[in-house]
C-alpha cells in the first residue's frame, strides 16, 4: 500500500468515526431525558465525550486532507 492510499484510508476512518459519534449523541440525549436524575450526570459525561471525540476525529480528517492538498 503506497503512502497516498494510507492517507486516504486514515482520512476515511476518521470521517466515519466522527460521523458515528455524531449519530450516537441524539439517541443518548433522548434516553437521558427519560431516566431518573441519578443517571443523568453519567450520561451527560458520555455525551460530552462523544461530542469531543466526534469533533476530534472530524478535525483530524479535515486537517489531514488539507495537508494532503498542500503537498501537491
Amino acid at each position: 500500500m503506497d503512502n497516498g492510499t494510507r492517507v486516504y484510508n486514515d482520512i476515511f476512518r476518521d470521517l466515519v468515526l466522527g460521523v458515528i459519534f455524531l449519530i450516537a449523541i441524539p439517541p443518548l440525549l433522548i434516553w437521558e431525558l427519560s431516566l431518573a436524575q441519578s443517571l443523568l450526570l453519567p450520561l451527560m459525561i458520555v455525551n460530552a465525550a462523544l461530542a469531543a471525540s466526534s469533533v476530534y476525529f472530524l478535525h483530524k480528517a479535515f486537517s489531514q486532507e488539507r495537508n494532503r492538498l498542500q503537498l501537491f
